[in-house]
C-alpha cells in the first residue's frame, strides 16, 4: 500500500503519461483486492481516488465519478481528503458540462477545503478550472475564477505561491492574450522565487517573461533573455523547456535577421533534442520545427516545395493532436507560411486564400497579427492588380496601426497620470516625514546641547557640587542620546530592507520563553506610570524557527506604542497562543486607541496618527512600518484588530516551521538573553518614563 500516495500524486501531476496511468492502475486493482469490503480505511480511501484519477486520464467519466462518490461516502466517516474529493467531482461534472452538478461540488468544495485550510488546494482547483473554461471559450467564467485564486495568494506569504502566479500568468497571457497582466503575475512569482530561493520556478518564470518580452514586440529583450536562460540555467530546465527556448529563438533570430549564420546549428541541436522525447511529443515538435525551417527557408528565398510538402506534414500532425497540441496559435502560424511561400512563388490566388483564411483565425486569438495579415492582403492585392482593394487593406492596416499607437500612448498617458498622483501623494507623506524627522533629531540634540551649556556654566564649581549638576542632567543626555541611536537605526533598516539587503538569521527558538522575557523586560520601566504588564499563554513551550533580534524588535515596538498611550494605572496585556499551522501573540493595551481612518494606514511608511509637531507623544512614522517589514521577513503576518475597542490590540502570526539541520543554535536549551540597552533604545522616545 506504500505505492498509492505516490501514485496519486503523479497522476494528478501527469494527465497523460499512459505508463503512469497503467501502473497506477494495477496498484489500485491490487490494493482493492487486498482491501477488507468493510474497512473503512485511508488506504481504501486513496485507491478509490487513484482509481477515480485513472478512469479520468482515460476520460471514463461516469466510471470516475462512481469510484469518488464511493471515496466520499467513506470519507464523510473520518474527513480525510473530503475537499479533496469534492475538488475531483466538481472538475467531473464540468467535463461531463453539468453545470449544475458542478455549481454544487464547486460550492462543497471551496467551503471544505477552506476550512481543512488547504489554501493550495483550492488555488489549484481555481486555476484548473479556468484552464478548461479559458479553452473552451468561456472567458468570463474563467477569469472571474483566476481572480477567486489571486484574491487569496494576495494575503498568503509562502513558497508555493510563486509557482501559481506562474500558471495563472500563463492563462492571461497564452490563453486570454492579456500580456500586459501575465507579465505582472510573472513579476510576482519571480520575486517570490527569489526569495524563497526556489531556482527551478525562477527559470521558468524568466523563460515565460521572455515569450510575453517576444509577444509584445521587446523581441531584443526577449533574445536577451533566452540567452541567459540558455547560459546559466539549463541544468534547471527539462529537455522540453529547453528545446522550446532553442525554437522562440531561433525563430527571433529568423524575424529578425539576425545571427543567421546560427540557425543550421541550433536545428541539428533541436533535432537531436526531439529524438530523445516521447511519440506524441516528438510529433509535435517536429511540427514545430517544420514551421521554424519553412521561415527559414521563405527568408533565404530557398526550398520552396520543400516548404509546401513539409507544410502538409505540419498541419497533418496538428490536426491529429488537436485538443492537446502544446504550441499556440498553430494554425495562424501555418496558414500564414502558406499564404507567404504562395506569394513568393507568384500564386497569388492561392496566397488570397490562406490570408483570408487568417483573418477568421486571427478573430479566434482576439485579432492577433491582424495588421500584418491586412498588410499581406495589400501586398498580395497590389501584385495582382487590384489597387482598389489593395488600397482598402492598407488604409486599414494603417488604422489599426495608427488606433494601436493612440491606445498605447492613451494607455501610457494613463499609468503616468496615475502614477503621477501616486508620486504626488508620496511626495506629500514625505514631506510629512521629513518635517517630523527634523523635529525628532532636532529634540534631543537640542536637550543634549542645552544640558553640555548648563554643565559648562557649572564647570569652575568645585567637584561636589558640579557632581550635582552632573548626575540632574546625565539621564537626559542618556535618553536623548539613545533616542538618536534610535531614530538613525530605523532609517538604517527600513533603507536596507527596501533595497532587499536586510535577511532574517533564522535560528530555532522556543517563541514562549522569547516573549515573555521580552514582556517582563519592560516591568521597571513601566512602574512610573502604574501600569500593569501581563503575560498569558496556552503553551508553555513551542519550538520555532525565527530570528530572536527581528522578534525582539518587533514585541519591543508595540510594547513601546502601548505604554506611549497607554495613560497611568493601565494595562497591557500580552499573550502567545499556540494555533494550527502558526503561533499568535497578541499586544493589547487600555489607552486611547487609534482612530478609524488611520487604521488601515498605520502600516504604511511614515504614517503617524498624530502628525502635528506639537503633539502629545514622540513618533518618527517608521516604527510600525519597519515592524511590518520585519514580519515579512520572518514570512508572518501583522494586523490591528479593529473590532477592539478598549485601546489597540496588534496580532502577529508566525508559521510553526523548524529548522532541522542540528548545527543551528537551540535556544531551548541556550535561553534567550536580556540586551538591557537595546531595551533602553527602544523606549527611549518615552519622555512619560524619564520625567
Amino acid at each position: 500500500m506504500k505505492t498509492l500516495e505516490k501514485e496519486i500524486k503523479d497522476l494528478e501531476a501527469i494527465k497523460r503519461n499512459n505508463d503512469t496511468m497503467n501502473k497506477a492502475y494495477s496498484s489500485a486493482v491490487n490494493a482493492l483486492e487486498k482491501v477488507d469490503d468493510g474497512l473503512k480505511s485511508i488506504e481504501k480511501v486513496q485507491t478509490y481516488h487513484l482509481k477515480a484519477l485513472i478512469n479520468m486520464n482515460k476520460v471514463i467519466i461516469d466510471d470516475a465519478m462512481e469510484n469518488l462518490e464511493r471515496e466520499l461516502i467513506i470519507n464523510n466517516g473520518n474527513k480525510i481528503c473530503l475537499g479533496q474529493v469534492y475538488a475531483e467531482l466538481t472538475k467531473m461534472f464540468l467535463a461531463k458540462n453539468d453545470m449544475n452538478g458542478y455549481e454544487l461540488h464547486l460550492m462543497l468544495a471551496e467551503k471544505t477545503l477552506i476550512s481543512e485550510k488547504k489554501n493550495e488546494s483550492l488555488v489549484d482547483l481555481y486555476i484548473n478550472l479556468a484552464n478548461k473554461f479559458t479553452r473552451n471559450e468561456k472567458k468570463s467564467e474563467g477569469i472571474n475564477l483566476l481572480k477567486k485564486a489571486l484574491y487569496i495568494l494576495e494575503n498568503i506569504k509562502e513558497d508555493w505561491v510563486a509557482e501559481q502566479y506562474l500558471k495563472i500568468g500563463a492563462i492571461f497571457s497564452i490563453e486570454l492574450n492579456d500580456n500586459e497582466l501575465g507579465l505582472e503575475l510573472y513579476n510576482k512569482g519571480y520575486k517570490l522565487a527569489k526569495k524563497y530561493n526556489l531556482k527551478d520556478i525562477q527559470v521558468l518564470l524568466m523563460y515565460y517573461i521572455a515569450f510575453v518580452y517576444s509577444y509584445i514586440g521587446k523581441r531584443r529583450d526577449a533574445i536577451e533573455l533566452f540567452n541567459k536562460i540558455i547560459k546559466n540555467n539549463t541544468k534547471s530546465l527539462s529537455l522540453l523547456h529547453i528545446t522550446t527556448v532553442y525554437m522562440e529563438l531561433s525563430t527571433l533570430y529568423i524575424d529578425l535577421n539576425l545571427n543567421m549564420y546560427k540557425i543550421n546549428s541550433m536545428i541539428h541541436l533541436i533535432e537531436e533534442n526531439i529524438k530523445q522525447m516521447q511519440i506524441r511529443i516528438r510529433e509535435q515538435f517536429e511540427a514545430n520545427l517544420i514551421l521554424i525551417k519553412c521561415r527559414y527557408y521563405i527568408k533565404i528565398n530557398e526550398k520552396p516545395n520543400y516548404i509546401l510538402d513539409e507544410l502538409d506534414k505540419a498541419k497533418a500532425i496538428y490536426e491529429k493532436y488537436l485538443d492537446s497540441f502544446r504550441f499556440s496559435n498553430f494554425d495562424l502560424y501555418i496558414e500564414m507560411l502558406y499564404g507567404d511561400i504562395y506569394y513568393k512563388l507568384n500564386e497569388y490566388e492561392r496566397a488570397l486564400y490562406h490570408y483570408n483564411n487568417l483573418i477568421n483565425l486571427s478573430r479566434k486569438y482576439g485579432y492577433r497579427f491582424i495588421d500584418k495579415i491586412y498588410e499581406r492582403l495589400s501586398k498580395t492585392y497590389e501584385r495582382g492588380g487590384n489597387y482598389k482593394l489593395a488600397m482598402e487593406y492598407l488604409e486599414k492596416a494603417n488604422s489599426i496601426m495608427i488606433s494601436y499607437d493612440n491606445s498605447k500612448y492613451r494607455d501610457k498617458y494613463a499609468e503616468l497620470y496615475k502614477n503621477l498622483e501616486v508620486l504626488q501623494e508620496s511626495e506629500k507623506t514625505k514631506s510629512e516625514f521629513f518635517a517630523s524627522i527634523s523635529h525628532e533629531f532636532k529634540t534631543p540634540i537640542n536637550v543634549i546641547y542645552s544640558s553640555v551649556q548648563l554643565l559648562n556654566l557649572y564647570k569652575n564649581k568645585d567637584d561636589r557640587e558640579f557632581m550635582g549638576y552632573y548626575l540632574k542632567y546625565k539621564n537626559n543626555i542618556k535618553q536623548n542620546c539613545l533616542r538618536s541611536f534610535k531614530l538613525i537605526d530605523n532609517i538604517i533598516d527600513a533603507s536596507r530592507i527596501n533595497k532587499g539587503n536586510y535577511e532574517a538569521n533564522f535560528n530555532n527558538i522556543n517563541i514562549v520563553e522569547l516573549v515573555e522575557k521580552i514582556t517582563n523586560s519592560i516591568t521597571p520601566y513601566v512602574e512610573i506610570k502604574n501600569i500593569m504588564v501581563i503575560f498569558d499563554t496556552n503553551i508553555e513551550e513551542l519550538i520555532i524557527k525565527c530570528d530572536v533580534y527581528m522578534v525582539e524588535r518587533i514585541i519591543l515596538n508595540l510594547l513601546s506604542n502601548a505604554i506611549k498611550f497607554t495613560p497611568k494605572n493601565g494595562k497591557i496585556i500580552v499573550s502567545v497562543n499556540d494555533k494550527e499551522n502558526e503561533v499568535e501573540i497578541r499586544v493589547r493595551d487600555t489607552g486611547i486607541g487609534i482612530p478609524k481612518e488611520m487604521k488601515d494606514k498605520i502600516f504604511n511608511k511614515f504614517t503617524q496618527v498624530d502628525k502635528s509637531l506639537n503633539r502629545s507623544k514622540e513618533g518618527s512614522g517608521i516604527g510600525l512600518s519597519l515592524v511590518k517589514s520585519l514580519v515579512d521577513l520572518l514570512n508572518g503576518k501583522i494586523y490591528l484588530n479593529t473590532e477592539y475597542e478598549n485601546g489597540s490590540e496588534f496580532v502577529l502570526n508566525l508559521p510553526k516551521d523548524k529548522i532541522v539541520e542540528e548545527e543551528w543554535i537551540d535556544y531551548k536549551k541556550e535561553g534567550y538573553k536580556l540586551n538591557v540597552e537595546k531595551i533602553s533604545v527602544e523606549l527611549s522616545d518615552i519622555y512619560d518614563l524619564y520625567s
